[in-house]
């Protein structure tokens, strides 16, 4: 189990053979994994080849992550609607930050002086007041 940038976890399940190459899934075995897939969304690797384990491991969790990635890691800009919750707490549990409240206020060319003196809710407030009358 791995936590991932977004706040969701991955499992996989590694199942390891006998390095010789002898052992083989059963067929209830792989039932097992398929229903794991299908009902859990558990991906599994299944082998002998600890080398191969290795890339495979790498492989699922370069695709896992970059699904799980947030939108601050890729870079694409959030928009957000501040006459949606009219609650400056909210906004401010929402945005984390004086820098990410006042970058909002940027993109909507509010002027207002001393703004980074003002507190968090209050330049919530601000924002949702100018959401609210466009």
């Amino acid at each position: 189990m791995r936590g991932l940038p977004n706040g969701f976890q991955d499992v996989l399940a590694i199942e390891l053979k006998h390095p010789s190459g002898s052992g083989k899934l059963s067929d209830k075995q792989k039932t097992h994994h398929q229903s794991l897939k299908e009902n859990c969304n558990i991906d599994t690797i299944v082998g002998h080849n600890y080398e191969d384990i290795i890339i495979d491991i790498h492989e699922h969790y370069k695709k896992v992550f970059e699904k799980a990635k947030t939108p601050a890691l890729t870079n694409v800009p959030i928009n957000y609607n501040f006459s949606q919750n009219e609650n400056p707490k909210y906004w401010c549990n929402k945005l984390q930050n004086k820098t990410r409240l006042l970058e909002e206020c940027k993109k909507r060319e509010i002027q207002i002086n001393d703004l980074s003196c003002m507190t968090n809710r209050e330049i919530a407030s601000i924002l949702i007041t100018f959401d609210k009358n466009p």
